[in-house]
């Protein structure tokens, strides 16, 4: 049951963690994001994507399907 699309945004403050579920029909994965606070919501990403970071190595870029969990510390 598809209940609509939008863009969501979240501060990292927010977050506790992310959890990568799997791909759906279209190939995309779904994010389970759970908050501080404790509740959670599975998102279906419209497009492929990755995180992008800073390391002491140099920039890291990750694409999502390759992750299972992101903790926010």
């Amino acid at each position: 049951m598809k209940r609509g699309s939008g863009t969501l945004n979240v501060k990292f403050d927010a977050i506790r963690q992310i959890d990568v579920g799997p791909a759906s029909d279209k190939g995309l994965p779904v994010l389970i994001i759970t908050l501080a606070n404790g509740k959670t919501g599975g998102f279906l990403l419209a497009t492929a994507g990755s995180f992008k970071g800073e390391s002491d190595f140099g920039e890291i870029n990750v694409p999502v399907n390759s992750l299972k969990k992101i903790v926010f510390k």
